[in-house]
């Protein structure tokens, strides 16, 4: 499954802003701001710092911490989360490095398996404005999601949920096997009405 466009909800984009706000060295950190409107209307706030020096890292979502780490040396943060009430699958993506090229995307965020730079600004109509990013291509990278999931992006529902079918199909398989080797015969059950 890939990123969907935007098309089919009622999310849109208010503002995303990229900082530097380091004490010192203004370079040394960056603070990324991500604001939209959610398809309940209500209006949420995702900000992620992240000193390169030190390796911390820092997501709020509306002025609650999400999480925090010390990466020192990490030059990416793949971090995921669900709110409580379950309405948003919320994923951060980044690195620090220098980007590729001139277009290039440090920083991605993904709503309900949305990409924010996919979804219609707040006030104007999906069917007239729906930005979808170029094609995928080794030559043509423009995100840091690109370069972590470079078979395409599959939202967390879905990860989570082939994680574990395959789980239950290796536990299965290994009592199958502990039963073949304490002699027990074994049955194999018909599958799909399949002989």
């Amino acid at each position: 499954m890939e990123l969907e466009a935007g098309s089919s909800s009622n999310m849109h984009q208010v503002s995303y802003l990229e900082e530097s706000v380091g004490r010192i060295v203004k370079s040394s950190k960056v603070r990324i701001t991500w604001e939209f409107v959610s398809n309940d209307g209500r209006e949420h706030k995702i900000v992620l710092a992240w000193s390169k020096i030190t390796g911390n890292q820092q997501i709020r979502m509306d002025g609650t911490e999400v999480w925090f780490g010390r990466n020192h040396g990490r030059s990416v943060l793949d971090h995921n989360w669900t709110t409580r009430d379950e309405s948003l699958k919320i994923h951060v993506l980044g690195t620090c490095a220098p980007p590729i090229n001139e277009n290039f995307r440090c920083y991605d965020l993904v709503i309900n398996g949305q990409l924010f730079v996919t979804l219609p600004h707040c006030g104007q109509d999906d069917s007239t404005f729906t930005p979808v990013p170029p094609p995928i291509r080794n030559d043509n990278l423009n995100s840091i999601i690109q370069i972590l999931y470079p078979n395409g992006y599959a939202p967390l529902s879905d990860k989570y949920q082939l994680q574990q079918q395959k789980r239950e199909q290796q536990q299965r398989e290994e009592k199958l096997r502990r039963k073949k080797r304490c002699g027990i015969d074994v049955v194999l059950p018909q599958r799909y009405g399949q002989c």
